[in-house]
């Protein structure tokens, strides 16, 4: 009966006289069982099971000695398979491993067996058999072998082999606390996690039949605290005094330690030979263990980590010298070794990494909460399960998208789930907006902002103060980008403006008075997209290089755009004065915004999805400076309900307007549209020009001495490059060329001549 079950579980049984343990058959090991023959096979017969491929991988674990037996429940992981003696019925331990392991036997210095991992080529008598003692073999536990890897049983096994080996060699009364500090020290060095170490060394204690192995529990406890703390502890050598050295060197060698040098890649050694935390070699070994892919986009390093359990299992994505990573290099350091890895160790694991993926890895673009993929938009919710949403020209879903590689900053805040049939109408009572134009106008930044390619226009707020500008600036960027600091000052440098654009989607600046030249030129190499170059830090000779594009959002008292390159890429809207009646608390008024959010961000989508289905669609009469946003926002105007063109209209009017704006701020303008107001047409050097400008009548000292003032001829060219595109708008002919004196300029006034009193408004003659 025995045997049929046997054969019913895949498994090989073979006859053995009763009373004994060997099979007496001629090539055993390729015995195979005649199911039709079993009882008259098996009759008056013990019966023995062939193991390893002969059984489906089934393997045993022969306990042969009582401190092995007594150890095991601490080692050997569980398993529904289990029998014996009637005396000892734990002593063989049954699993099914993968693959299939070889037979390995460890002795004691006498041969005396310890413990047996049998496998191919071996048998073991099974119950339905009598052992030569006379005893049955007896089932303890009747059920499945437990599946385990081969490589995790081995190691199980070697380990008991080792703790039994201890318990033999356990010293008499007077060293038993420094043995159980050496032994817990030495397992820690060997890389035996710190939870198991204390029960361990317990049982090694009671198989010794050591009447105090709670305290030497409690010893192991604070040897691996001290350990993980980056304490020296006890270990091997000091073990070597208290037994022989001939134990430890049997031990070292069953755990694959005798091999290993004084001071190796793993940790370094301690004066008393015991092996300090774990070094950055270990840690890259850990590193490219857990980590899924290892990539860089050209200049920096990326990896991607599996995390969370279960359904909420996910890939994150950081940059290798990120605080982010860096944590994540400890936390798997701790869990493998509970060892702690100080600065100087991470960082030079960190650096050997990026080594690494910059020569194995593969280059990928990676983005920051936006992205473009097989023609479709992604947008990254900032979830903790590292959702996103997809975008193609059929619609929108969230689901995890692990071919889209996105990068969090620390600051970078959650969107809630989009919610569909939503209306983006439902956000305009929540901002200070006068005209229909002007809502046009910032919804269509809005999509600009959720288009994942450039170029952006910066959106420019201008207003009073207490017209809630930065309310509006928050709330817009709280819709594409919401950050724990959603508004920042000015930038001092470039590199501030780099590490803004680097970490965030988009650039709020608030409350801007006047925008410094630099900085007006670096929003418009980030609005249309430009390279940057900055020194590193603590660097003087390396260069850290940035090239992207951002949507970039200003607010500010005032018109402090006045630029004409800024101006001209720009959608300016100012925001009329806001009546106390009409005034919110803030908590009143965040709370209705957040309450409409999902549903105003789900209809943005679907406006982001009409504008791919379209976009390949529509051809614009006249394009605007931006045309690429114009063509992006008009194909999504059928289905925000706008009339066709209209978006193009708007921010043609507001790109005159802030053009006038600017050609009004600028100091030379007044003088010389007086100066060519004196005929139709002037042609000259700027050289000429300034001197002319100079000897004008009526042109006060005051302004020729402010440090607006050009006091060269190219100061003076530069101030005229930038209010040409302004003057032409106001109808003026504005050219230039080079000849053989330099550079010249030539204006030609409208016909009629331009009213100067009516500066700043289109002028109404046919000369437009």
């Amino acid at each position: 009966m025995a045997a049929a079950n046997y054969l019913k579980n895949g498994w090989a049984p073979i006859p053995v006289p009763r009373g004994r343990k060997g099979a007496q058959i001629n090539h055993w090991t390729k015995y195979c069982c005649d199911p039709a023959a079993v009882e008259t096979t098996f009759a008056n017969m013990n019966v023995g099971v062939l193991l390893g491929d002969r059984s489906n991988g089934l393997v045993d674990v022969d306990l042969d000695c009582i401190e092995a037996q007594g150890i095991a429940d601490v080692l050997l992981p569980a398993t529904d398979a289990v029998f014996g003696r009637a005396s000892t019925p734990r002593s063989h331990f049954l699993y099914v491993a993968d693959p299939i392991p070889k037979t390995k036997q460890f002795r004691d210095f006498n041969g005396k067996m310890l413990v047996e991992l049998r496998s191919s080529g071996c048998q073991t008598v099974f119950p339905g058999s009598v052992h030569p003692s006379g005893e049955d073999v007896v089932w303890k536990q009747v059920g499945a072998p437990l599946q385990i890897p081969a490589d995790q049983l081995q190691q199980n096994v070697a380990l008991l082999a080792v703790a039994a080996m201890l318990a033999r060699h356990w010293p008499n009364k007077g060293s038993r606390q420094n043995t159980a500090l050496a032994v817990a020290g030495g397992l820690h060095h060997a890389g035996v996690s710190g939870e198991l170490i204390p029960p361990l060394v317990e049982a090694i204690a009671e198989a010794a039949s050591d009447e105090e192995a709670e305290a030497r529990r409690q010893a192991a406890k604070a040897t691996v605290a001290k350990a993980a703390g980056g304490e020296a502890v006890t270990g091997w050598p000091s073990l070597k005094e208290l037994t022989t050295p001939e134990v430890v060197n049997w031990i070292l060698k069953r755990l694959g330690a005798d091999k290993k040098p004084t001071t190796s890649e793993d940790g370094e050694a301690n004066d008393n030979g015991s092996r300090k935390q774990p070094g950055a070699c270990a840690l890259v070994k850990l590193a490219r263990l857990h980590t899924v892919q290892f990539y860089h986009d050209g200049t920096r390093g990326f990896a991607s980590h599996l995390a969370g359990e279960g359904a909420r299992r996910h890939l994150e994505n950081h940059r290798l010298q990120s605080t982010e990573f860096k944590h994540f290099l400890r936390e798997i350091l701790w869990r493998q070794h509970e060892a702690a890895a100080g600065g100087d160790t991470v960082k030079t694991a960190v650096a050997q990494l990026e080594s690494h993926t910059y020569f194995h890895g593969a280059r990928r673009p990676v983005s920051v909460r936006v992205a473009s993929h097989d023609n479709n938009v992604y947008m990254d919710l900032a979830h903790p399960e590292w959702l996103a949403v997809r975008i193609t020209p059929q619609g929108w879903t969230v689901d995890k998208y692990d071919d889209v590689k996105f990068i969090r900053s620390p600051g970078m805040a959650q969107l809630p789930f989009p919610v569909p049939g939503g209306s983006v109408d439902l956000l305009r009572p929540f901002l200070n907006v006068s005209s229909d134009a002007d809502w046009q106008l910032i919804i269509g930044w809005l999509l600009s902002a959720l288009r994942p390619i450039g170029p952006f226009p910066p959106l420019v707020l201008n207003g009073e103060h207490g017209s809630c500008k930065s309310t509006a600036s928050k709330m817009l960027r709280a819709l594409v980008d919401p950050s724990a600091v959603p508004l920042r000052a000015e930038p001092r440098d470039t590199r501030d403006l780099v590490i803004a654009a680097e970490n965030s989607w988009v650039v709020a600046l608030d409350n801007v008075s006047r925008l410094q030249p630099w900085l007006s030129d670096g929003l418009c190499r980030l609005s249309t997209g430009g390279g940057f170059g900055t020194r590193r830090l603590y660097s003087d000779a390396d260069e850290q290089l940035f090239y992207a594009s951002r949507p970039v959002l200003i607010n500010g008292i005032g018109d402090f755009s006045t630029r004409g390159d800024l101006v001209d890429r720009s959608i300016s809207v100012t925001l009329p004065e806001m009546d106390a009646a009409s005034r919110r608390s803030e908590k009143e008024l965040w709370a209705a915004f957040n309450r409409e959010l999902p549903r105003i961000l789900g209809r943005l989508l679907d406006a982001v999805a009409a504008a791919l289905a379209n976009e390949s669609k529509v051809s614009l009469a006249t394009a605007p400076r931006m045309a690429d946003l114009a063509r992006w926002v008009t194909a999504a105007e059928r289905h925000l309900g706008w009339a066709p063109g209209s978006f193009v209209q708007a921010f043609a009017d507001s790109s005159d307007s802030a053009g006038q704006a600017a050609m009004d701020s600028c100091v030379i303008t007044q003088p010389l549209l007086a100066f060519i107001r004196k005929g139709s047409r002037w042609r000259g050097t700027a050289r000429e020009l300034l001197l002319a400008l100079n000897g004008m009548s009526g042109l006060d000292e005051k302004t020729k001495r402010s440090r607006q003032w050009p006091d060269t001829p190219s100061f003076l060219g530069l101030l005229l490059t930038r209010i040409a595109p302004s003057l032409r708008r106001s109808g003026y002919s504005v050219t230039s060329g080079r000849n053989g004196k330099g550079r010249w300029w030539e204006f030609e006034r409208p016909d009629p001549p331009l009213d100067l009193t009516q500066l700043g408004k289109p002028p109404q003659s046919p000369a437009k």
